[in-house]
């Protein structure tokens, strides 16, 4: 069981990524890989599902634990491209967006 008190979400740039392997189907696929950030690397990293991963990418993930993307220590990510900026300092609609 996971502890939810101790998660961490974790913001990094994935600089090298080294192969990934499928396995399951369906709902209960997951994805192994391993990857460098910041001349720091990282092996045995599973994420359910088949993800979009390369090189540059920057990604906001839940971890149980900070650092903890081994051994099933990554609950799941978003890609932070994804990811919504609000306007600072202004009232209603964004002029831009309508």
């Amino acid at each position: 069981m996971v502890n939810v008190s101790h998660m961490v979400f974790q913001k990094i740039s994935i600089t090298r990524l080294y192969p990934a392997a499928q396995s399951g189907t369906g709902l209960i696929s997951r994805t192994s890989f391993g990857f460098e950030s910041n001349g720091k690397r990282f092996f045995d990293v599973k994420i359910p599902g088949k993800p979009r991963m390369e090189p540059g990418m920057t990604v906001v993930a839940l971890l149980e634990k900070p650092d903890g993307w081994e051994n099933g220590g990554l609950i799941g990510w978003i890609n932070a491209a994804l990811l919504h900026k609000p306007d600072s300092g202004r009232d209603g609609p964004n002029p831009r967006h309508g």
